[in-house]
């Protein structure tokens, strides 16, 4: 059960369409309590690594699954509470939107992932990656 039951914390990925029918009240603050935590939890591995670690894999890949897996189940909230909202379901959805944009911004203000980016673009295997690896990193920096 899930809004976006998507294994992308482990490297898999199961089901990239979110459940519009699972948005009801009583399943938001759960799944997205759940989808929270588990991208605390990449991005403390990524915030862990070592600079001279840093690897588009270990890293990049991380990054943007957590990113990819927030817009899943908090776009799906978003959308179902813009096309049919309740009273019950502005309620949940007001009381995390708070906790998504905290953790948003604490991944993209933070400085030991933004040092391991910057690490990543000053590897010497950043000539390698292809034009659009090169073009997101830069992105993420500038």
């Amino acid at each position: 059960r899930g809004i976006a039951s998507v294994k992308v914390m482990d490297g898999q990925r199961e089901d990239l369409i979110p459940k519009y029918a699972l948005v009801k009240p009583e399943n938001v603050k759960e799944d997205v309590e759940g989808m929270l935590s588990g991208c605390k939890t990449t991005m403390a591995k990524v915030e862990a690594l070592k600079e001279n670690e840093v690897t588009w894999e270990n890293a990049m890949t991380p990054f943007r699954e957590v990113d990819n897996w927030c817009n899943r189940v908090w776009g799906a909230v978003s959308h179902i509470s813009s096309v049919n909202n309740t009273d019950e379901l502005r309620k949940v959805y007001n009381e995390m939107l708070p906790e998504v944009v905290k953790f948003e911004l604490e991944v993209k203000q933070n400085k030991a992932i933004y040092q391991k980016i910057v690490a990543l673009k000053e590897s010497k295997d950043f000539e390698k990656f292809s034009a659009g690896k090169r073009r997101t990193i830069q992105q993420i920096i500038n």
